[in-house]
């Protein structure tokens, strides 16, 4: 049996939803070549904290279960962690911003 820890939970919570975070921007890159990677990480964040919402809620109708607002907030967490470390990464990735450059690969020069 796993000892009791204060808010144990709540880290479940985090790294679920770092992964599923995780699962749909890969899933959105790979589906959306095309797309921007604010635009593919701010609908990774907003898909990831709705499907947080509807389980919370959901858990109304589970008995001797109820939503906690405290799991949710976890999982934004978990989300927002790994949208930041994904922002992170591309950004390193494409380097600095060459001068009179286009300002992303592949994108129109300023």
């Amino acid at each position: 049996m796993l000892p009791h820890l204060p808010h144990l939970d709540k880290l479940a919570h985090m790294g679920a939803f770092a992964l599923l975070a995780l699962l749909i921007a890969w899933g959105l890159f790979k589906a959306f070549p095309g797309w921007t990677t604010p635009r593919v990480l701010l609908l990774t964040l907003l898909l990831t904290v709705t499907y947080g919402a509807l389980d919370e809620l959901h858990q109304r109708h589970v008995p001797r279960r109820m939503p906690d607002p405290l799991d949710l907030v976890a999982d934004g967490l978990g989300a927002a962690g790994v949208v930041a470390l994904l922002y992170w990464r591309r950004r390193r990735a494409e380097g600095p911003p060459r001068p009179g450059g286009p300002t992303r690969p592949g994108g129109p020069p300023p």
